[in-house]
C-alpha cells in the first residue's frame, strides 16, 4: 500500500503511549494518501508497527473520530480527508447534497444508505434534505444547496416533476450556474442530466414475459401514462414482450390512470372493464403499488379468486408490507445511490460527467401469479 509500505516499528518509551505513536504515524502517512484510499486492515499494520492489534485499533478509532478515516465492517478503512483540512467543519466541496421525497420511505431509506456508503468510502459527507414530498419545498432546497458550493447535488424528484417543463428549466438552470447535479430513479424530460436509475423499460417486459410464459395470452397493464416518464417506458415494455412472443396489443386491454392517487380510479377501471367482458383478462400487470392495490379490490369485490381466476404482479411492495405476498418487480434502490455518487464524482477534474446508469430490476415471485415459488433454503 503506497505510503504505508515504509512504516517503522514503534517502541514502549518513545514519544508518547504506543497508539498515540502508532496514530501519529498514520496521521503523516495518510496526509500523503487520497481520499477514499484504502489502508491495509488491521493485522498487516499490527505486524508493519510490531505492536498488538488492540493498539492499532484505538489509533484507528481516534483518526476516525478526528474525520480522516472512516470504517465500514467488511469492507476495510479509508481515508475520509487529509489531516491538513484540520478538526473543523467539513469543506464544501467534500460534501455532497442529497434531496429526496421522503426519508421516511422504505425506497428513500435504500437509495440513502446506498448514497452515503458510497460517497464516505470515497472521503465526503452527504448533506441529506428532505423535501416531505412537498414541490416548493424541493425547489427552495435546490435553489439553497445549489449555491454551497457542494461537490454537487443528488436528486431525486418527485413522480410529478418528471414531465414539468419548469422543473426542467431550473435543473438546467443551476446545472448552467455550475452545480453538478446527478438524477436519481427518474430522468426528467427535456433535460439533459446525468442519471442513475432502473430499466424501466424492464420493469415491464419482465412482468409480462413471466405471464406469458405461464400461459396467459390476455394480459391487462395499468399505467400511469404521460403523467410521469415511467408510464410510458414501461408501457414500452408490456407491448415489447407482447411482440417478442408473438401477441398481439390490444388497446383495450391498456387501461391508463395518467393521475398521482391512482388505486380507486385503478379500482373502478377493473371493475367496468371485467362488467363489460368477464372474460377480458386472465393476467394484470401494474407498474406502481397503487394501481396493483386498487385492480386487487376490485378482483376481490367481482368474487375473482387471485391467481386461479386472474393472475396479478405489481410493483415496488417495500412500503406495504401487508402486500408482500404479491408478485412483484423490485427496484435496486441502494445500489441506484451508490451509482448516483460514482456518477457525480466520476471524472471531476476534467468536468465531464457520463450520461447514465440503467440497473435491472427484479421479479419476486409471490402468491398470486400461479408460479411456484422457490424453496427457502
Amino acid at each position: 500500500m503506497a505510503g504505508l509500505d515504509d512504516a517503522e516499528p514503534v517502541a514502549e518509551g518513545g514519544s508518547g503511549p504506543l497508539y498515540v505513536q502508532v496514530r501519529e504515524h498514520l496521521r503523516r502517512r495518510i496526509a500523503e494518501m487520497s481520499v477514499g484510499q484504502k489502508l491495509p486492515p488491521e493485522r498487516e499494520l499490527s505486524d508493519q508497527f510490531e505492536v498488538d492489534r488492540v493498539t492499532v485499533r484505538r489509533a484507528m478509532q481516534d483518526l476516525e473520530r478526528e474525520g480522516f478515516v472512516v470504517r465500514h465492517r467488511g469492507r476495510g478503512t479509508f481515508v475520509r480527508k487529509a489531516p491538513a483540512c484540520g478538526r473543523g467543519a467539513m469543506p464544501a466541496a467534500e460534501l455532497i447534497g442529497l434531496v429526496i421525497p421522503d426519508v421516511s420511505m422504505t425506497h428513500s431509506a435504500q437509495m440513502l444508505r446506498g448514497v452515503e456508503e458510497e460517497a464516505t468510502s470515497r472521503g465526503y459527507e452527504v448533506l441529506v434534505c428532505n423535501s416531505v414530498l412537498d414541490r416548493s419545498r424541493e425547489r427552495s432546497i435546490l435553489e439553497r444547496l445549489s449555491g454551497k458550493g457542494l461537490a454537487g447535488i443528488l436528486v431525486c424528484p418527485l413522480f410529478e416533476d418528471s414531465m414539468d417543463p419548469a422543473y426542467a428549466e431550473l435543473i438546467q438552470r443551476l446545472q448552467d450556474q455550475g452545480t453538478r447535479i446527478v438524477m436519481l430513479d427518474q430522468y426528467i424530460a427535456g433535460l439533459d442530466a446525468p442519471v442513475a436509475m432502473t430499466d424501466k423499460v424492464r420493469m415491464g417486459y419482465l412482468p409480462t414475459e413471466h405471464l406469458i410464459m405461464l400461459g396467459h395470452r390476455r394480459i391487462c397493464y395499468l399505467t400511469t401514462g404521460r403523467y410521469d416518464t415511467v408510464g410510458p417506458d414501461t408501457l414500452v415494455g408490456y407491448r415489447r414482450a407482447l411482440s417478442d412472443y408473438g401477441l398481439e396489443y390490444d388497446q383495450r386491454l391498456m387501461v391508463e390512470i395518467p393521475i398521482k392517487n391512482s388505486a380507486v380510479p385503478a379500482h373502478d377501471a377493473v371493475v367496468e372493464l371485467l362488467r363489460k367482458d368477464s372474460r377480458a383478462f386472465t393476467a394484470m400487470v401494474s407498474p406502481t403499488f397503487s394501481m396493483a392495490y386498487g385492480g386487487l379490490r376490485a378482483l376481490h369485490e367481482l368474487g375473482r379468486r387471485v391467481p386461479e381466476d386472474v393472475a396479478v404482479i405489481g410493483a415496488d411492495m417495500y412500503n406495504n408490507p401487508d402486500y408482500l405476498y404479491v408478485t412483484h418487480t423490485v427496484q435496486p434502490f441502494e445500489q441506484m445511490g451508490r451509482e448516483g455518487v460514482k456518477l457525480l464524482l466520476r471524472d471531476r477534474d476534467d468536468g465531464e460527467l457520463k450520461q447514465h446508469v440503467l440497473l435491472p430490476p427484479r421479479l419476486v415471485i409471490g402468491a398470486t401469479c400461479g408460479a411456484r415459488r422457490p424453496r427457502e433454503e
